[in-house]
């Protein structure tokens, strides 16, 4: 039996108190699920649920948060990542690990140009044979930038573009790597449906022709659907759910599922009826 790229078991993460709480807060528990190359899971939970603690948790990404402790297993490629070294860590980062926040404001360089955060990556990750503006460019064009040439070969500064261009060049920035498993929270955010449905293919074609595997972190049941062969959702910490979609929100049999679902028909009514009033008038 071949060992899976990603096996989460029993993972618990706990906060240090702070000025606002006095004691120590455990913020996912007993967390488990399975991920195997080529799949796709996404993770669909409230605000403050867990879900972004639960992406950090898995390449054990935990900068500027105060764990007290974590426990349980995150195993990449059979590695227990909660035990590895940090230059271990750093070296699966970018490379067969890739990260895709939600604030990707935040990650870039200001003072760089988009050519050189592309060629500053692949330069890090020792892709020194690849061409850096030829790959920058293929990548870019597939997450949706029209024009990418022009991006790269003009002083084009991240902070001179609008929020959902900067969150394609993150994306981009991603896969420009290749890596075996991307993390992804919130990455369409910022899109309308048709740049999300691009990334959503993509990100399909990728599974299939590299074996790429996937786990997204989303609020929103229809980008859930998009994005993952299976759903898991995550309520307080706790995944209490984890399914197809179809068997997922057919059955419905947690609180936290029906919530999602009667969330969902509950904003399609709310939609109609808006629309319906827009006609009358």
């Amino acid at each position: 039996m071949s060992t899976p790229l990603l096996k989460v078991q029993s993972l618990k993460l706990s906060l240090n108190p702070t000025f606002l709480a006095d004691r120590a807060k455990e913020v996912l528990r007993s967390v488990s699920f399975i991920l195997d190359r080529g799949q796709s899971l996404a993770i669909l939970g409230q605000t403050a649920s867990g879900k972004s603690l639960l992406l950090r948790s898995l390449s054990r990404f935990f900068h500027g948060l105060s764990i007290r402790e974590a426990e349980g297993e995150v195993l990449f490629e059979g590695k227990n990542l909660l035990r590895t070294s940090q230059s271990r860590l750093l070296s699966l980062r970018g490379t067969r690990i890739a990260h895709v926040l939600q604030d990707a404001h935040s990650l870039f360089n200001p003072r760089l140009t988009i050519h050189q955060h592309f060629a500053t990556i692949l330069r890090i990750k020792q892709r020194k044979r690849v061409n850096p503006l030829d790959h920058a460019i293929q990548h870019l064009y597939r997450v949706g930038i029209l024009d990418p040439e022009s991006l790269l070969l003009h002083r084009v500064y991240p902070e001179e573009l609008d929020a959902a261009t900067r969150q394609k060049i993150m994306i981009a920035s991603a896969l420009v790597c290749e890596p075996r498993l991307l993390i992804a929270d919130e990455p369409t955010a910022e899109f309308d449906s048709g740049s999300a449905a691009r990334i959503a293919e993509l990100l399909e074609q990728l599974k299939k022709e590299s074996g790429l595997a996937v786990v997204i972190a989303t609020g929103r049941v229809h980008r859930a659907e998009q994005f993952g062969d299976r759903i898991a959702i995550l309520d307080q910490g706790e995944l209490v759910a984890c399914s197809t979609p179809r068997e997922l929100f057919d059955r419905g049999e947690h609180e936290a599922t029906r919530a999602f679902v009667e969330g969902t028909l509950l904003a399609g009514a709310r939609r109609e009826r808006l629309l319906a009033q827009g006609g009358q008038s």
